[in-house]
């Protein structure tokens, strides 16, 4: 409650990596800049105002420093699993995140970001069409997971992030 909204977006944002997960901070600001979470003042870039948000958010002891560069600057960062289970439980009308022991896809037509934390046994044929999917972010698939079977079921009409690292695909 008493966290400026572009802050608490950040935040809650943050629930979207897996649980125990060493968030890269890079990957962090391009996904917060890519979702419209920043604003560029005249004086700042959008790093630097991603970089003040993470400062804000670790300074309210909301987010924990992971590793550090050689000159100080913060490379990595984690949120605890208490707080993560909160982002999680506040976020859960506008993000799903469906881990590796849930078995289905819950069919919310609003849904704005889908997170898959999947092995190789999920059945994508279960995953209903999400038409107002605007994020859609893939962690630590097995490699049996095929993705153009899964891409075939969704309809990204309004997708803006996508980030799939961790899948290998032979077409596209």
């Amino acid at each position: 409650n008493y966290l400026p909204q572009q802050l608490k977006a950040c935040f809650l944002y943050m629930g979207a990596f897996p649980e125990d997960y060493e968030i890269e901070v890079r990957k962090l600001f391009r996904l917060w800049i890519a979702e419209g979470f920043l604003e560029a003042s005249s004086s700042s870039n959008l790093e630097d105002v991603a970089e003040a948000y993470l400062e804000d958010l670790i300074g309210r002891s909301l987010v924990l420093v992971g590793k550090r560069n050689v000159v100080g600057k913060i490379k990595s960062c984690r949120l605890h699993d208490l707080l993560r289970e909160l982002c999680l439980r506040e976020a859960q009308n506008i993000m799903t995140v469906i881990k590796q022991e849930d078995q289905s896809f819950p069919a919310k037509d609003n849904q704005r970001h889908l997170i898959l934390h999947l092995n190789s046994d999920a059945d994508v044929h279960l995953a209903p069409p999400y038409r107002s999917l605007q994020s859609f972010l893939c962690f630590a698939l097995g490699s049996g997971f095929v993705p153009d079977i899964f891409f075939s079921y969704l309809t990204f009409e309004s997708l803006r992030v996508l980030d799939m690292f961790f899948l290998q695909f032979d077409s596209f």
